[in-house]
């Protein structure tokens, strides 16, 4: 009964469209040499677009290494990063992609005793969080990251890939080519050493949106 309704419609739609047409009065001349076209907004190319992956569910995951914790002292807090995130650092990169920004970088082509710590930390946060990555045949880390190869599984191999924009939120991305693939949050600057945002006592956080039940 629905699908006749929608057929009707869609007869009386057409037959009115078509004679619409055919009362139109065509314009035979031909435009004038010197008649620009209008210029159209710019758009990137094609390779410069970006895309940001929500491939790895566990990214918003909590783990506590040695040196660095993704978990936030409180449910509260962990809604007000990743509101932020959302709401704010995704949109930011995606409108400056292909510009400076000065809290957004591969984290790899740095130098620096800093930035090969920082590396060290969010590896071992990745493999604790992400163990589907540590097997480069597998299926996920095979079609997920296209086919990164991981030499004999070592993610040091992966470009990892910083976004961050104000306070000390940092969300660190795999990145291939312009796909960049959410890892993990590294909500209190942990990974390269701060003054300013390493003061609080990380070590008592305990809040995973996961383990709590936040994300059923």
């Amino acid at each position: 009964m629905i699908e006749l309704f929608l057929n009707t419609i869609y007869a009386k739609w057409k037959k009115a469209k078509l004679s619409k047409k055919s009362n139109r009065i065509r314009n035979n001349k031909r435009p004038k040499n010197n008649v620009t076209k209008g210029k159209t907004p710019l758009k990137k190319k094609e390779e410069e677009k970006l895309v940001i992956s929500m491939s790895y569910k566990n990214w918003i995951k909590g783990y506590r290494g040695k040196d660095i914790t993704t978990y936030t002292e409180t449910k509260e807090e962990f809604v007000n990063n990743l509101m932020y995130i959302i709401y704010t650092l995704i949109p930011y990169v995606y409108e400056n992609w292909g510009q400076k920004m000065s809290h957004c970088h591969s984290i790899n082509e740095l130098r620096g005793n800093s930035s090969k710590e920082a590396q060290g930390k969010y590896i071992e946060v990745i493999k604790n969080i992400h163990p589907e990555l540590l097997n480069p045949l597998s299926d996920k880390s095979k079609n997920k990251l296209n086919g990164v190869e991981y030499g004999t599984g070592q993610l040091e191999d992966l470009e990892l890939y910083q976004l961050g924009l104000k306070g000390s939120v940092r969300v660190i991305c795999g990145k291939v080519d312009n796909t960049l693939y959410p890892l993990l949050i590294d909500h209190h600057h942990l990974g390269y050493e701060s003054q300013k945002y390493n003061q609080r006592d990380t070590n008592k956080f305990d809040f995973c949106p996961i383990n709590c039940g936040l994300t059923k």
